[in-house]
């Protein structure tokens, strides 16, 4: 509610978008990520050129961004698999140290807290991790 409060803030959604569910559905396929967020809403943006144009779905903005997260090799994915089964780090070599830090600062992976830090996989990238 608090991220479609702020994008109602920012633009009118309602423009590009073809309706609330389109916007909860980017909304959620950002994982919270505000870069992503505005990359899937600039891509939405994009693809209405005026405003007699039609809306689009969800599906448009986020094809576009999930391409972006698409070069991942075998042993990543590995590591990406540990991640979200056991929403942390626990378990992994420290060899992995260095790739798990590329995918915080790439936004792979995510950082949340509720009541205590956790972390999983973004949501673009998890379909392509889960087993």
């Amino acid at each position: 509610d608090r991220l479609v409060a702020l994008v109602e803030r920012r633009i009118d959604w309602s423009r590009i978008l073809a309706d609330r569910d389109a916007l909860i559905e980017v909304i959620r396929a950002s994982g919270g990520s505000m870069r992503d967020l505005l990359k899937m809403l600039a891509e939405a943006l994009a693809a209405v050129p005026d405003p007699d144009s039609a809306r689009v779905p969800a599906s448009v903005p986020i094809a576009a961004v999930q391409r972006s997260y698409a070069a991942l090799w075998a042993d990543q994915i590995e590591v990406l698999k540990s991640v979200a089964e056991r929403r942390g780090f626990e378990g992994l070599e420290s060899r992995h140290r260095e790739q798990v830090a590329a995918f915080l600062d790439a936004g792979v992976v995510l950082c949340y807290l509720n009541g205590d830090f956790w972390y999983d996989v973004h949501p673009l990238v998890k379909p392509r991790v889960a087993p």
